[in-house]
């Protein structure tokens, strides 16, 4: 390898680089210095094969760069990967490609959707959190595709963290209802919502496609620009409201999931119909729940005996099973 740097040098300065691909065994530093001599020559594609036990980072360079397009990376070693901040969100032809079968634990960071994705072999897979960043909602067709095929290649992952725009673009387009593969092996999935009402059908979704989930954890970022609907006992009692119907409806098409559910967490819980709800959905349907945390959001030392009321009402709803315990912190 040590003959690709010199005769990238011997490159017309104003000539760019359209392609360059590489297979290799080699030192983190070595493939450190092929990268940025690809990116001062303005690269457009990088496609790498790489055998090393290195612990490496990519360069910075690799993110910033305007002219690169596609980046390919495929490795049998590496067991953490972690990528951030990455590429351009106007662009229209961007790709991400990763193939590594000894993979454990992926980190995808406040990343712009690329035009495509493709995640292959990552069956070694146990951790996986999955951030994007989007500009506006109006995600093109090619988009909502990468985004579904960068799930599918996450479906042999055990633990799944899904940030709060991810699960907003789950919510704001029906397309993946339909294309969301199921997730066999996953054991514990964490979801950062507003949790508004558009929310509850993806949630819904993908309950569906966790049908073997251990423990389910949901994190309430409460956005106080928007209202959330309080819970009205007395109301509730007089007719069901549409999210507890909803959520009954759907009793049927979960029931695997809801025949493997032990633990449920729910941090920033408040009094709002969306969340009672689900709560009392899952204390009804839950076979085999063992465990509900509540953990309430930010409130007014005035709200303290309306909270009170609240709590002792949910102790009384209906469990499924007789091991099931409500634990508030």
């Amino acid at each position: 390898m040590d003959f690709i740097i010199p005769v990238l040098a011997l490159r017309d300065k104003n000539s760019d680089l359209r392609i360059l691909r590489f297979c290799a065994q080699l030192s983190f530093s070595r493939l450190n210095s092929l990268i940025r001599c690809a990116v001062r020559r303005n690269v457009q594609e990088l496609d790498i094969e790489v055998a090393t036990d290195d612990y490496f980072n990519l360069p910075r360079c690799v993110t910033t760069c305007e002219s690169l397009r596609v980046f390919k990376l495929k490795s049998r070693y590496p067991e953490k990967l972690r990528v951030a901040s990455c590429f351009d969100a106007y662009s229209s032809n961007s790709l991400v490609k990763i193939e590594a079968p000894r993979l454990k634990i992926i980190r995808w960071e406040y990343n712009a959707i690329t035009e495509s994705s493709c995640l292959e072999n990552l069956n070694s897979l146990h951790e996986a959190s999955v951030g994007f960043f989007v500009l506006h909602d109006d995600i093109t067709v090619a988009k909502r595709w990468s985004i579904s095929n960068f799930l599918t290649g996450l479906s042999h992952v055990e633990s799944l963290t899904l940030e709060s725009q991810c699960v907003e673009i789950l919510s704001k387009n029906k397309h993946f209802a339909s294309v969301l593969n199921p997730f066999n092996k996953l054991k514990t999935l964490e979801l950062r919502t507003g949790f508004n009402k558009h929310n509850i059908p993806a949630l819904a979704c993908l309950f569906r496609s966790s049908s073997n989930l251990h423990t389910l954890i949901i994190k309430i970022a409460n956005d106080y620009k928007i209202e959330r609907r309080q819970w009205n006992r007395e109301l509730w009692d007089l007719s069901n409201s549409g999210e507890e119907r909803y959520w009954d409806l759907q009793t049927q098409a979960l029931k695997f999931f809801l025949h493997n559910l032990k633990v449920v967490k729910i941090q920033g819980f408040s009094e709002c119909e969306n969340d009672i709800s689900l709560a009392k959905f899952l204390l009804k349907h839950g076979k085999v729940l063992e465990e509900m945390i509540i953990c309430p959001g930010h409130y007014n030392s005035r709200d303290t005996h309306r909270r009170e009321r609240i709590k002792s009402q949910m102790m009384e709803f209906s469990r499924a099973s007789s091991n099931a315990k409500i634990a508030f912190q």
